[in-house]
């Protein structure tokens, strides 16, 4: 992979936190989960993302975050290429989150 092949938000992905208002787009984690990412890269991010395939009609499936081992993260920022980080790293609210998300798993 390139740094022009960098993955780079699709702007009609992008949406806000509903509890502090950052921009934010969402990924789906190795276990099939959704999780709030947020849009600017980050110098010590410790997330990779890879753009699904394309597929038929509006919703398609969600990018793919995959999390970083530190060498693995400097070697993607050396190579110029983006890393992440989930938004409920730096979301005051993200407990209020988390807990709602345990109650829905009951």
């Amino acid at each position: 992979m390139s740094a022009q092949d960098a993955f780079i938000p699709n702007p009609r992905s992008i949406t806000r936190c509903r509890g502090c208002k950052a921009r934010i787009f969402f990924v789906s984690t190795d276990r099939s989960e959704k999780m709030p990412v947020d849009v600017a890269p980050v110098p010590d991010g410790n997330l990779a993302i890879t753009e699904a395939p394309p597929t038929r009609g509006r919703d398609g499936p969600l990018p793919t975050a995959v999390v970083l081992r530190k060498g693995q993260a400097l070697g993607m920022r050396y190579a110029g290429l983006p890393v992440y980080q989930a938004h409920f790293r730096n979301c005051p609210n993200a407990d209020e989150f988390r807990k709602a998300a345990r109650s829905r798993r009951k």
